[in-house]
């Protein structure tokens, strides 16, 4: 055996048995050695091929483990992955298989399955083709670097991409080094590439050329001249359209669209912000003195690669489009007089990653459709338009046709193809829809009615304010408020400023208006609503009556839809591009309707609500009730603007002031456009007694708004208000169907997705990142190739609650499934599997986990009978509804919410320590990240004193082991007055739902009284303050032992009494009555065993690992 060993090892380090040193290397193949004799066709593999077969059946895992390095014959050492000769570095490559029970250290070595093999190879040959990939994308790269370092194109200076993070050129690129004097003497470049030969440059000999020869070499391009444009001031694209024919121009833009004709003219519409400009780019013929070439073939041809949304910066000359070739205008670009023809084009920033549509396509969503209908019809009438000629020609017979086509049928690179995108596709990728002409004027109107409202009432005497946004009540109106932790006590953010306004009123400032934030929690998904908004605003006093409060509104609307339609008209068309309407139509005189005249209107035409009921004057308008009304109003009065007066009482706040005439209606109104309210305002109640009446009607109590009602207690003049919400009016103004469109970021109630996470676990998520957040790892799912198994801390910190912090301890072992990574934690105890803790996967996860970890118990490598304590409900259910498991609960997760405990206010005895403690000098620090050696060398001295210093038999998961797994730990310790160290806590990170385990508090010898109470107050109060809803001291002991699931009877009374014997041996409960001081609340948790899983020697088990040394 020893002579074919031999055999083998000189095989494969030298090529084949009997071949000499000098041999050349060859390829090991599987299959026996070809011979050249006739009589050796059909010969049998030999012993040695066979074996030698099985030697490369071993394939190479994620993890290997590599042969020593083997000496050849000459005795020196040969390497190629720790294999000699082996042209794949794959011969003697062994597999880490999973370690046997009771052991998580040993290997043991496998062959990989025919399907592993598979697997590898297809992974072998992805890698390899994306290496192929990268390779040529680099060598492209480097050929077009080449390129122009070698001089193919003279005019390479003129078009390329712009280095450094301004896109400047600095001081010492070699575009700098040279002088206007300077000339450039060029090898012949072969063909239009030239990269067949390599030319270098030569300069002239001109003073200068010594100077500025050595920076040149090959990477010199031609020659820089002062009117190269680099110095041009750049001039806004909008400007273009009024400059002279023949001005230079320099500009930056976006490359909206590109339409090449041909290999030398290529036509590209720029962007910025709301203009489009047409830039034209041809090959320039050979120059002269009068007309300098600029442009090559090349760059024409590289300018048709430029990528759509890349930022550029164009030098050129401005000019009229031919009319020699039938152009009058151009029709593609919002500049239509004029165009640049392109002489330097420069890439200032790029794409990286692929758009999700192009912004040409939203830019004109209105006429998609219609372009499509008639492209349909000129198709059936006109199929064999010219092709386009490889000239400077521009015949419109050379543009592209709608549907993306050429004229002569076949696809045409560069040519305009127009998608419907979806809304929720644009606002997926808002930052990219605003870039759009429509979007851009859109809030360019949005700012113009800040600025027009916020001009109208400063020229009216107001004062404009800025109220804040948290309000100790959530009450106003009807509508609903967000709650919010301000410092562990409640809070709202502001309906709007109406209580901030009508106290400004009451500190005699008689005029104010604010521009600012409105939340409302309405779960209202409709066109026109939305969770948060920007509020117009104003309050005055009056002097006779409310109606001066009507004027001033309706005046100031008025002056902001006047200066829209004369000052925004560019705007307001280009929004109709995408959005098309007719102009709003405004009266001189507004049209004033009482509420009970417009309910008589919708009755005398007939009008029904969604029950066929006829509308009440009692009740307030449904958006549809509007709609209908508006197009009443305007039918009879052709208006889209107009006023509803003397609401009825029943239907506005609590501070709107009754009419003095009829008690059911009140002093308030709605202003409304496109039959759809904007404004909501009326007289305020400003007399205290009837304030403070209607706020107990409405079941509000005064005092919990005293700010507000001392206002009026202590007198408040006669006033009114009203306010409109921002983005409703430009929606309507400019019809835009859809209030989200006017939102910069809109927020509504399915804002804030959490991509399947569940809402609760994604705010528990951001609150437990604020004090801690190490890496996490996903478990695979089956049937998707992986890697290695993902670490059992990040599965921890991704799934664990606190008794899966134990794993990391040596003293447990840990089985992984090959399939999903997913980790199951055990200690072998007298023939049994003690598991303590969930799987550490998905939940959906848990069935296939659990049954691979018992069908590995139950093999002939494990043999052993599972016990699995410490499980949750999920678990449970599982084990005993599927396996038939019995289940008790005997131990509960102590837990705490640290947004709702404070215990230093809520016990008297915490409070004391905590009390004691400061007086003694004690001193919290909180350390970031991992600590310092010496605090780190310090506390280990102090856990191994209070470890030392334990006595008894000591019933714990894990020893004191504060420094594994740091990336998932936080640590806080206390120092008494002399600065030494007097107690620790140390958290550990657990799956987001869990939040963290304090799975430390240990106080050290001759600390002060109430240490460890005064330090464990800060951490709890520091997760609360973070947003922190739950946080775990660990598994503890029940009172008493309750039967669950599948037992009872004899069984159930039996295990009682046993568990009250080891409960009252131990003082299982101890740490329990020091935990209740923190208001601590148990969360059940359940043992599982399968039938006869539990007896004597099965609690022995459990006892066992309790208490085993760790």
């Amino acid at each position: 055996m020893s002579a074919l060993k031999k055999a083998v090892a000189n095989f494969i380090q030298r090529g084949s048995p009997d071949s000499s040193p000098s041999s050349p290397k060859r390829d090991i193949s599987p299959s026996p050695p070809t011979s050249t004799s006739s009589d050796h066709e059909h010969r049998k593999p030999s012993r040695v091929s066979t074996l030698l077969s099985h030697v490369r059946s071993k394939s190479i895992s994620a993890t290997r483990l590599v042969s020593s390095d083997t000496k050849s014959p000459t005795g020196s050492v040969q390497q190629n992955g720790g294999v000699p000769n082996a042209p794949n570095g794959d011969a003697h490559t062994e597999v880490k298989s999973q370690a046997p029970p009771g052991s998580n250290t040993r290997e043991m070595h496998r062959k990989l399955s025919m399907t592993e093999l598979k697997e590898e190879r297809r992974a072998n040959r992805e890698q390899k083709d994306e290496q192929e990939k990268e390779a040529r994308r680099k060598k492209y790269e480097e050929m077009w670097k080449t390129a122009s370092a070698v001089f193919c194109d003279p005019l390479n200076a003129n078009y390329g991409d712009l280095p450094l993070n301004q896109s400047q050129f600095p001081r010492d690129h070699p575009l700098m080094g040279l002088n206007p004097q300077d000339t450039i003497i060029l090898a012949p470049a072969p063909g239009i590439n030239g990269l067949a030969h390599e030319t270098q440059p030569k300069l002239s000999d001109s003073p200068a050329s010594s100077s500025s020869s050595s920076s040149m070499n090959i990477n010199t391009r031609a020659e820089m001249r002062p009117d190269s444009g680099r110095d041009m001031k750049l001039t806004p694209l909008k400007d273009i359209e009024k400059m002279e024919p023949g001005q230079k121009v320099a500009f930056r833009a976006r490359v909206h669209h590109i339409r090449p004709l041909g290999s030398k003219i290529v036509f590209i519409i720029l962007r910025s912000q709301l203009t489009t400009l047409q830039g034209v780019l041809a090959e320039d013929p050979d120059g002269t003195p009068e007309n300098e070439r600029r442009v090559s073939e090349n760059m024409v041809r590289w300018a048709e690669g430029l990528a759509r949304e890349a930022i550029v910066r164009v030098v050129g000359v401005v000019q009229e489009p031919p009319k020699e070739q039938g152009q009058e205008e151009v029709k593609s670009a919002s500049v239509h007089k004029r165009e640049v023809k392109i002489e330097q084009l420069h890439v200032i920033a790029k794409p990286t990653a692929p758009l999700p549509f192009q912004v040409d396509d939203i830019s004109r969503q209105a006429e998609i459709e219609d372009d499509a209908r008639s492209h349909k019809r000129s198709r059936s009438t006109d199929s064999s338009a010219p092709s386009p000629e490889r000239t400077h020609s521009r015949s419109p017979s050379a543009d592209a046709t709608a549907d993306g086509k050429a004229s002569n049928g076949k696809p045409s690179k560069g040519n305009k193809v127009n998608h419907r995108v979806g809304d929720k596709t644009r606002f997926a990728n808002r930052v990219l829809d605003l870039r759009s002409p429509p979007s851009q004027a859109i809030f360019r109107i949005h700012s113009a009615v800040c600025l027009l409202f916020r001009q109208v009432l400063l020229s009216k005497g107001f004062l404009e304010i800025q109220s804040s946004k948290f309000q100790e009540s959530g009450t106003e109106s009807g509508a609903s408020v967000f709650k919010v932790d301000y410092f562990r006590r409640p809070a709202f953010l502001a309906q709007s400023p109406q209580l901030a306004k009508q106290m400004c009123i009451a500190a005699d400032m008689e005029r104010v208006f604010e521009i600012g934030p409105v939340f409302r929690a309405e779960n209202s998904n409709t066109h026109r609503h939305l969770t948060e908004f920007t509020g117009l605003d104003l309050e005055m006093a009056f002097e006779t009556h409310y109606h001066e409060v009507l004027d001033v509104i309706d005046d100031t609307l008025k002056y902001i839809f006047k200066g829209l339609q004369s000052g925004y008209r560019d705007e307001i068309e280009a929004v109709k591009t995408a959005f098309p309407h007719e102009d709003v139509v405004i009266l001189d005189e507004t049209p004033r309707l009482k509420f009970a005249d417009g309910i008589r209107m919708l009755r005398e035409a007939g009008v029904r609500d969604d029950d066929g009921e006829e509308p009440s004057e009692e009740e307030d308008l449904s958006t549809a009730m509007e709609r209908k009304l508006g197009a009443l109003v305007k039918e009879k009065y052709g208006a889209d603007y107009y006023i509803l007066d003397k609401f009825p009482l029943e239907v506005r706040p609590f501070y709107t002031m009754p009419d003095p005439e009829n008690p059911k209606l009140s002093n308030s109104f709605d202003i409304f456009l496109r039959g759809e309210e904007i404004l909501s305002g009326g007289q305020r109640v400003h007399d205290a007694p009837m304030l403070e009446e209607r706020m107990k009607a409405a079941g509000l109590e005064p005092e919990t708004m005293i700010d507000y009602v001392n206002g009026f207690r202590w007198g408040c003049p006669p006033h009114g208000g009203g306010g409109v919400g921002l983005e409703r009016i430009v929606m309507l103004f400019l019809k835009l169907g859809d209030i989200r469109w006017a939102s910069l970021l809109p927020r509504d109630p399915k804002s804030f997705t959490t991509h399947g996470q569940d809402p609760t676990e994604a705010s528990m998520a951001a609150a437990t990142s604020m004090i801690l957040h190490g890496p996490e790892s996903k478990t695979y799912q089956p049937g998707h190739p992986h890697g290695e198994m993902p670490p059992l801390e990040n599965l921890i910190a991704k799934y664990g609650d606190a008794t899966n912090t134990s794993w990391v301890d040596p003293a447990w072992t840990v089985w992984r499934d090959d399939t999903t990574g997913a980790a199951v934690g055990y200690i072998v105890q007298g023939g049994f599997a003690v598991v303590f803790g969930n799987p550490l996967c998905e939940s959906s996860q848990i069935p296939r986990v659990v049954k691979g970890f018992l069908h590995f118990l139950h093999s002939d490598k494990a043999n052993l009978k599972p016990i699995w304590c410490c499980v949750d409900k999920d678990t449970e259910r599982y084990l005993a509804e599927e396996m038939g498991w019995s289940a008790v609960i005997a131990v509960a997760e102590e837990r705490v919410n640290p947004i709702e405990v404070d215990p230093a206010s809520q016990d008297k005895t915490v409070r004391r320590k905590i009390h004691r403690a400061e007086r003694e000098g004690v001193k919290v620090h909180e350390v970031e990240g991992e600590p310092e050696p010496e605090v780190k060398k310090k506390i280990e001295e102090r856990c191994m004193e209070w470890a030392a210093n334990r006595k008894g038999t000591q019933i714990h998961l894990t020893g004191v082991r504060p420094f594994d797994d740091v990336q998932h730990r936080k640590y806080f310790y206390a120092t008494d007055k002399d600065g030494e160290i007097c107690s620790v806590v140390v958290l550990a990170q657990l799956a987001a739902i869990h939040g963290f385990q304090i799975k430390w508090a240990l106080e050290f010898s001759n600390a002060p009284l109430g240490a460890i109470e005064y330090i464990l107050s800060y951490v709890i109060k520091k997760l609360g303050d973070a947003g922190v809803r739950t946080a775990t001291f660990g598994a503890g002991a029940s009172q008493k032992l309750h039967g669950v699931d599948n037992v009872g009877g004899f069984r159930i009374r039996t295990l009682e009494k046993t568990y009250n014997g080891i409960s009252h041996t131990f003082h299982l409960t101890n740490k329990g009555d020091f935990r209740g001081k923190f208001g601590i609340e148990q969360d059940p948790l359940f043992i599982c065993y399968p039938k006869g899983g539990l007896g004597v020697r099965g609690v022995e088990a459990i006892m066992g690992v309790l208490q085993k040394p760790k």
